[in-house]
């Protein structure tokens, strides 16, 4: 759902396509006609419900109906009388009143999940696939760490990742960073892994360990599918860390280097 709210966002900043704009409406719950209305308003108001019916090409015996269930969202008001002519609510109000419900019908599933779940899932290792989903995750997890943070990135991934590791460093949490590339984060413990050979790189790799309770581990690039596994399971929690912490061991004893922040 969220992907749709940040893509009906993007779409009213830019040209629109009511194609475009229709299918993402109908993937958060409106009608077809109920989106072919709201943006033939959005693109000119005030209209009556037999203009509206000729812009929109909603036919005449729905218009009216369509309307009505705009109105009762809220999506659109009536203006003036004889005859009735209505607008519809600005673009912004309507995708951040879409993400404030958004964001409520989640924390409220989330709450009452987690009354009604019986069985304890943290031992069991969750797949993601794509790069979105694995960034995703990454981004999330570092939004929620509350005391330390592990990571071993690569340059693209470190880039896309540096609001959030810094919003994490200005809360307080311990950041140690293992980094293939030389990339610097103000505030972070840094150690450089040298160079690496095409024999040795299959691509680019990320590790995130939050808190040392939770692990995202997997590639980000190279042949093959990118995949990651989540996951609370302490033992695999438990190796991630140890293998951040081995390879800055390595970094310090060979190099003598020091953190870098």
């Amino acid at each position: 759902m969220e992907y749709y709210i940040n893509h009906l966002s993007g779409y009213y900043g830019v040209t629109m396509s009511i194609k475009q704009i229709e299918s993402i409406m109908t993937g958060l719950g409106f009608t077809a006609y109920e989106a072919r209305a709201y943006t033939a308003l959005v693109r000119e108001s005030p209209l009556t419900g037999y203009e509206l019916s000729k812009k929109s090409g909603i036919p005449g015996s729905k218009v009216y109906e369509c309307i009505e269930r705009l109105n009762r969202k809220r999506l659109i008001t009536q203006v003036g009388d004889n005859p009735s002519r209505y607008v519809a609510v600005p673009p912004e109000e309507l995708v951040n009143r879409l993400s404030r419900d958004f964001d409520t019908s989640v924390k409220n599933l989330a709450d009452l999940l987690k009354k009604d779940s019986g069985a304890e899932t943290v031992d069991y290792i969750f797949n993601m696939y794509g790069y979105d989903d694995v960034i995703g995750k990454a981004v999330e997890m570092i939004s929620r760490a509350e005391h330390s943070l592990d990571l071993s990135l690569w340059g693209q991934e470190t880039s896309i990742l540096g609001n959030e590791i810094d919003n994490a460093v200005r809360r307080g949490v311990n950041v140690r960073l293992l980094s293939f590339n030389g990339a610097i984060i103000e505030g972070v413990d840094i150690f450089h892994h040298r160079p690496l050979s095409e024999d040795e790189a299959t691509g680019r790799w990320i590790t995130v360990v939050k808190d040392q309770n939770e692990v995202l581990t997997g590639r980000c690039s190279g042949e093959g599918a990118i995949v990651a596994a989540w996951t609370r399971n302490i033992c695999l929690v438990f190796i991630s860390g140890k293998y951040i912490e081995h390879e800055i061991i390595k970094i310090r004893d060979t190099d003598g280097q020091q953190p870098k922040t």
